[in-house]
């Protein structure tokens, strides 16, 4: 009977259904190299209408198998047996929806198909979006995805809603678009398939990611959409994790001429304008001193230590978040500056380095702490600017660098109608100015 079935496929693939809806529906099919010549994998799409189905199948050279409702194969007489050979015929096994036991039976046909090295298709939401918006899916695709170790290809169906929308039996005759994603690998969760943090993840991963296109033509402005998978709760806003979903990871944020590249996780001035004149004051200031080497200490994206470049004049960078020493790299390189950026702590780097000539600093809310603001006090560093959002910690700071002698400082409205604002100022070293 499978070898029945797999002959009617490839015969209304080929032969009949085929090339007819290619001829009137003239389906766009986009990232189809994404999907492996051989071996598993799920195909994950969104599912706006019946035809969703039949147009994927289209789109692909091998066969994929599709779960479907038990009665399009329960049916009696000469209809019912029509229906059931033609969903065989496109790919499709029964499934009961019904829940509880069923539903583990739907994921065990699902593993079989995946177990003969095959594809298998399935809408993570579990039934048709009756609006075209995103619902919550199920856990069935997280768990075939690890007890099957494949990847999952997200696909997202374009325009099918609207040729064939919920009741209507006859497709409107319009062109469909396929948009194939690149495969998902979700191989670092292996053996936490009963874990349902992971299997609840997985699965919402997947359905953004097929929604994605919908998200991009109604906010056609967007350019990095990212997930950030937070497992606990608590007052924290972010979890380690971050998966981008868009081609591109970074967003340029082009300020004075020079361009930054923000990553979902990394720390940037939340107002512009003002972060792009606290730059060229900073720039004014140290240009003024003239120092032959600086430090940028809590560097972020690279904001200062960029905007000091200049020749003649070693500039480091320092920052402990990976992700933004990446971006600094980056926007150095672009920039043709000589900036070095090194991942690491400020405080260890400022106790284990010779210190330079000037030092930027630009702490969170806490402030430098006694570490940090002794190691500058006892180093031979000639001056300072410091960037401060919560004057409180900086007079703290300052109290502890008593050689420092303030000597120019201007406030920034960083923060408008709100009692909060960005104090810069810089300091040198009494009797060296």
């Amino acid at each position: 009977m499978e070898g029945f079935a797999a002959v009617f496929y490839w015969f209304l693939k080929t032969v009949v259904l085929g090339p007819i809806l290619k001829l009137l529906f003239r389906p766009w099919v986009e990232g189809g190299e994404h999907v492996p010549d051989k071996g598993a994998a799920i195909l994950a799409s969104n599912h706006l209408s019946f035809s969703d189905s039949i147009f994927l199948p289209l789109a692909l050279s091998r066969r994929i198998t599709f779960p479907a409702k038990m009665e399009y194969f329960t049916g009696s007489g000469i209809k019912g047996r029509l229906t059931r050979w033609f969903f065989k015929g496109v790919g499709q096994i029964p499934i009961d929806r019904s829940g509880g036991r069923a539903s583990e039976a739907a994921i065990q046909s699902g593993l079989k198909v995946l177990r003969k090295g095959e594809l298998f298709g399935i809408y993570p939401e579990g039934t048709r979006s009756p609006d075209g918006r995103l619902y919550k899916g199920k856990t069935g695709l997280a768990r075939m995805a690890l007890e099957a170790k494949c990847p999952v290809i997200p696909v997202a169906m374009i325009g099918t809603d609207k040729a064939q929308p919920t009741g209507q039996k006859v497709p409107t005759i319009m062109r469909i678009g396929i948009r194939i994603g690149k495969p998902l690998d979700f191989s670092r969760y292996e053996g936490m398939e009963n874990d349902r943090f992971v299997l609840r993840s997985i699965n919402q991963v997947q359905a953004i990611k097929s929604a994605l296109p919908q998200l991009i033509t109604a906010l056609p402005q967007t350019v990095v959409v990212s997930v950030n998978i937070h497992p606990e709760h608590k007052a924290v806003l972010e979890g380690e994790e971050e998966i981008v979903l868009t081609p591109r990871h970074t967003l340029p944020m082009t300020v004075n001429g020079v361009t930054l590249h923000l990553r979902p996780k990394s720390f940037f001035q939340t107002n512009t304008e003002v972060a792009a004149s606290l730059y060229r004051q900073a720039r004014e200031w140290v240009n003024d001193l003239q120092p032959g080497s600086v430090w940028d200490l809590y560097c972020g994206v690279g904001g200062f230590a960029l905007h000091l470049a200049a020749p003649g004049r070693a500039v480091v960078g320092v920052e402990i978040a990976p992700d933004a020493i990446v971006s600094a790299r980056q926007s150095a390189t672009e920039a043709g500056a000589d900036v070095r950026f090194v991942i690491g702590d400020a405080t260890a780097y400022a106790q284990e380095h010779p210190a330079a000539e000037l030092i930027v600093v630009n702490p969170p809310r806490r402030g430098l702490g006694p570490d940090l603001a002794a190691t500058i006090e006892r180093s031979e560093a000639r001056h300072l600017v410091y960037s401060s959002c919560n004057v409180d910690s900086l007079a703290r700071d300052l109290a502890m660098l008593e050689s420092f002698t303030v000597t120019e400082a201007r406030v920034f409205d960083m923060f408008p109608q709100t009692h909060h604002q960005e104090v810069m100022l810089v300091a040198s070293r009494k009797g060296r100015g």
